[in-house]
């Protein structure tokens, strides 16, 4: 696939990224881990919901002592330098929502299972945890599988699937972010609409939901 080619299919991900983001239910607390640009702040469209906003100091892709300085003045947004591994900052039952956009991909096995981990204690019992993350049956069509220097790995559909459920999560949305169809770089089109059939998608979008049992 040419550079050119390549971009463009990121500019679309990014644009229906962005418009999932924005068809996201209200809540009145949510968490959003690996934050980067912290895209969230604009596309999400609830002004009174509280956000807390989450990244190391240094993180890749993104500027995010730049961006909190520029929502310095929005009450309801705080900003919190720490990793998507280790929440002890905040209490158990606390969110009503956690997110992780084009996170889990960045980690290894090892710190996926305890971001999970946490994000599962960080929940309220019925709260709603969504994840996306790039495809790597519809990067592998393109040729851009594992592209980016800080993708340590990529996952199919089913293998995502297979990842949140061991942690308790029941799904209850799978979107594709993006649908690829052809088998190679000569015969390749791409079908920008947002749909359900997620085997070859671009990215996966993933929203789950945790129950979890009343403490005696």
């Amino acid at each position: 696939m040419n550079e050119t080619k390549r971009m463009n299919i990121n500019v679309f991900a990014d644009i229906k990224l962005r418009t999932l983001m924005s068809r996201l239910p209200y809540v009145d607390y949510l968490l959003d881990l690996g934050s980067s640009t912290c895209t969230l702040a604009d596309a999400y469209p609830y002004a009174d919901t509280k956000i807390v906003f989450t990244d190391l100091k240094n993180s890749d892709g993104g500027d995010f002592q730049r961006v909190a300085k520029t929502h310095k003045d929005n009450s309801n947004f705080s900003f919190i330098e720490t990793s998507c591994t280790d929440l002890s900052v905040f209490k158990d039952d606390s969110f009503d929502m956690v997110t992780s956009f084009n996170v889990i991909e960045h980690l290894t096995e090892k710190e996926y299972n305890q971001s999970l981990q946490e994000t599962v204690r960080v929940l309220k019992s019925g709260g709603r945890f969504v994840i996306c993350t790039p495809n790597k049956t519809g990067r592998k069509i393109c040729n851009t599988y594992l592209a980016h220097p800080g993708h340590i790995e990529e996952f199919t559909a089913d293998e995502l699937i297979k990842i949140v459920t061991a942690h308790g999560f029941i799904i209850d949305k799978k979107i594709a972010i993006l649908n690829v169809f052809g088998t190679n770089n000569t015969d390749l089109r791409i079908n920008v609409a947002i749909n359900e059939h997620i085997t070859k998608a671009y990215l996966t979008w993933i929203e789950c939901i945790i129950i979890k049992e009343n403490k005696k």
